[in-house]
């Protein structure tokens, strides 16, 4: 406890010294967080998990020293500085709670909750804490986006105008976590490809949205976004694609394009002209592709915002996206509800109710005037 009030009193701290736990030892908290932090030099002093073999068996195979099976057992009994959550949101919910009554630093893989109220409520206990949160959107703080992003700040390229990106998965086909198709396709994937939209665009709002849901339980979202000064973006969000694949095409103010392609590829074009002294002032391609050796955690941004994470909580540099950031993308969830009327044609698979409901159970607002569209997929469940 001592560490902290030294360290929110304006002193920082080393990352290294950092009292750090985890909390999540399924898939992705033992197969991709703890590597990661491993790759970083890092163990946490606990980890938690409600299956207590998976506890144990991860604390044996990262050498740390202690295993729990109850989260408030582990904030009473460890002094934390920062807690690392990889679980369902309802589990983040309630560790992120428990996070703040113990005035911890907190990393929360995505979806931090289930809903705009959800987050609110949290970023605002966080924000009056002084705590440090962050929400795991790692391809944000992949190699590709973080290239891209460094394009952006050359004064050469402009603004971006005008956006398109299509974010494809294998699954899930159906529901998730008790929810319907939509807030699953929600939740699991297009949290991403908005979070990476709102890099490039500020003051983000829903002008369309198409959702699909298709027979074999996999399902389509279409949206159309707007931004101020007449820049928009378009947003395509599916599963049932044979793997992932992220590809995004960016058109600036400066007639540049710039391209990510498969998450790992950043083409973009290029003045010939101002290198040649060519007159026409020829226009090329230039290209970044990751070396050979590139890859894994690296890559795909999970080094890097965990290397963030850390700093942040030891008060070196504050990072985003935090739950306050988040907020931008759940009020564009409710936007998105507005405009997808399940009640209008759109049913759950294997003869499920036709209501998608609220994530907190309630029913959904009903939609506004605007030109809300559900589009029913023939030979799909009725």
């Amino acid at each position: 406890m001592k560490s902290r009030m030294r360290r929110r009193g304006g002193m920082c701290m080393s990352a290294e010294s950092l009292r750090v736990g985890l909390v999540g030892c399924g898939e992705h908290g033992a197969g991709t967080l703890l590597p990661t932090l491993a790759s970083l030099g890092r163990t946490p002093v606990a980890v938690c998990d409600l299956d207590r073999e998976k506890a144990h068996t991860a604390a044996e195979l990262f050498r740390i020293p202690a295993a729990y099976d109850s989260t408030s057992a582990m904030f009473r009994a460890e002094d934390l500085d920062a807690v690392v959550l990889a679980g369902p949101p309802s589990m983040h919910v309630e560790a992120l709670s428990l996070a703040a009554d113990h005035r911890v630093h907190t990393f929360v893989e995505k979806p931090p909750a289930v809903s705009l109220h959800q987050v609110e409520w949290l970023a605002e206990r966080f924000r009056d804490a002084g705590l440090v949160s962050m929400v795991g959107h790692n391809l944000r703080h992949s190699d590709a986006w973080i290239g891209l992003q460094a394009l952006l700040m050359r004064p050469e390229f402009g603004s971006v105008i005008s956006m398109s990106l299509s974010y494809t998965a294998s699954g899930p086909r159906g529901g998730r976590w008790g929810l319907g198709t939509l807030d699953a396709l929600l939740l699991t994937h297009a949290i991403h490809a908005l979070d990476l939209v709102s890099t490039c665009f500020e003051k983000l709002s829903l002008t369309h949205a198409v959702f699909h849901q298709l027979c074999d339980g996999s399902a389509v979202l279409s949206l159309t976004l707007s931004a101020p000064g007449d820049r928009s973006a378009h947003v395509i969000v599916a599963t049932g694609s044979p793997r992932f694949e992220l590809n995004a095409c960016l058109v600036t103010d400066a007639g540049r394009v710039i391209r990510v392609e498969s998450a790992r590829t950043l083409r973009y074009s290029a003045d010939a002209g101002t290198r040649t002294g060519h007159p026409e002032g020829l226009r090329l391609e230039e290209q970044w592709i990751p070396r050979t050796l590139d890859g894994g955690f690296r890559a795909a941004g999970y080094e890097r915002e965990l290397h963030a994470f850390l700093s942040a909580a030891a008060g070196v540099r504050e990072i985003g996206p935090s739950l306050d950031d988040e907020l931008t993308v759940y009020r564009l969830f409710d936007g998105i509800r507005d405009f997808v009327d399940p009640q209008a044609g759109v049913a759950h698979i294997n003869g499920g109710p036709r209501a998608n409901r609220s994530p907190l159970g309630s029913s959904l607002r009903k939609p506004g005037d605007r030109n809300h569209v559900v589009q029913p997929v023939s030979g799909g469940p009725q």
